[in-house]
């Protein structure tokens, strides 16, 4: 075996664990259940290029949504938008966002279809290892329910799969909230050596509201 084929396999190697850590992996019962849906709708591995690739999401939702049935809803109408179809229900199309979770509403503008940017995007917003991402949250909602808030305009572009709900409004209308377990163990080590709290992050964030509005387009 040559030396290319040595660093192209530990490449491969690096990008699976990468992959595992960043997704999680699926339980045998939630694997069982994604290759049934998979053959429902009709293509292979298809729901892998979904937010339901994401382990954590999935085992959230099943808690949350025992229904079988209306489980399914979720992940079909969810492909069926990224797809392009016309016949969805918005109802069933799931939008995460990445934030830090408050224990009263504040405004949540920023919503996006593309969960890879989610769980591991936003680097510029959210820098890698600040007290902002390590606190923040994965918060899960639905399209119906962004329209229900209002969506807005704004004029400070956008990343892929990404829709505004208007800023100057709180939302908590969210199927559920999670974080990774891997984000999990980050915070616990932050917390453990002295980190900032969550209550002073907020804060932060409140002061800055205005500032961070005309940033992204939403102030002239």
């Amino acid at each position: 075996m040559s030396i290319y084929s040595n660093l192209y396999g530990e490449l491969l190697d690096e990008v699976e664990e990468s992959n595992k850590i960043i997704w999680g992996e699926y339980s045998d019962s939630e694997r069982k259940k994604i290759k049934e849906w998979n053959e429902r709708l009709g293509v292979d591995d298809v729901l892998f290029s979904t937010v339901f690739r994401d382990k954590y999401f999935l085992s959230n939702l099943i808690n949350v949504c025992p229904d079988e049935s209306e489980q399914f809803k979720y992940a079909e109408n969810t492909y069926k938008f990224l797809k392009g179809d016309a016949d969805y229900d918005d109802n069933y199309v799931i939008f995460t966002r990445r934030a830090v979770p408050s224990p009263t509403p504040k405004p949540e503008a920023f919503w996006s279809s593309n969960q890879v940017i989610v769980l591991n995007g936003l680097k510029n917003e959210i820098p890698a290892g600040s007290a902002q991402r390590l606190y923040s949250v994965i918060m899960v909602t639905t399209l119906s329910r962004l329209k229900n808030h209002g969506l807005a305009d704004h004029d400070g572009g956008g990343s892929d799969g990404e829709i505004c709900i208007d800023p100057d409004k709180p939302f908590d209308d969210f199927l559920f909230t999670y974080k990774p377990e891997h984000e999990l163990v980050d915070l616990r080590e932050y917390q453990k050596n002295g980190g900032e709290k969550p209550e002073d992050i907020l804060e932060q964030l409140k002061e800055n509201a205005e500032t961070r509005k005309f940033m992204q387009g939403f102030r002239m």
